[in-house]
């Protein structure tokens, strides 16, 4: 996530060319996804579950890479488009994640783990993104970092989602099943995924 949003913007302007209608826009665009997933998050995570949340909020990021990634001068005012999926991507995983923590957190200790999620979104992971991109963006140019973390978060999506099955199966086979919405990325009975 930091990635983009620490040079998505700085990308349309340099790269695309982007002018600053274009420029704002885009942070319009990422909202109007956002304020609407965020209003039903709660409803969506009940439905498809934490597990599997988290693992379509990373789908969207990857694609949101990519789709930077492929943005050209002449294609600019796609990148509208791109940001869209912002919206999805992050009130979806946010939400899954302040969930996630709330729940899990021992008696006592859920203002702790909330504060690690906090900590972890909003400092660690902008910290260690932005260093990491700034070195890559000058290293080898914007393009080629939105693909290396497209590529970074679909192994890393692809990971959590084979432990997702797997864990899955493994509690089944013990007979303690997991609710069918837990499942990442399998079909199951529920016909959910």
């Amino acid at each position: 996530f930091t990635i983009t949003q620490s040079f998505a913007w700085l990308f349309t302007s340099t790269v695309l060319q982007g002018s600053n209608t274009l420029i704002g826009l885009q942070g319009v665009f990422g909202i109007l996804v956002e304020l609407p997933f965020f209003f039903a998050s709660k409803q969506i995570v009940n439905l498809i579950g934490l597990r599997s949340s988290i693992f379509w909020a990373g789908v969207a990021m990857v694609v949101r890479l990519l789709g930077y990634s492929w943005l050209k001068v002449e294609t600019q005012w796609w990148v509208l488009g791109v940001e869209l999926l912002h919206g999805l991507a992050f009130s979806l995983m946010w939400t899954a994640a302040v969930q996630f923590a709330n729940e899990r957190a021992p008696v006592g200790m859920k203002n702790t783990a909330q504060g690690l999620v906090t900590g972890m979104f909003l400092g660690l992971g902008p910290g260690f993104g932005g260093i990491v991109g700034g070195f890559l963006v000058r290293t080898y140019g914007y393009h080629v970092t939105f693909r290396a973390g497209a590529g970074f978060m679909g192994v890393a999506i692809g990971l959590y989602g084979i432990i997702g099955v797997i864990t899955w199966y493994r509690e089944r086979q013990r007979g303690k099943q997991l609710p069918d919405e837990e499942v990442v990325g399998a079909e199951v009975e529920g016909g959910r995924v």
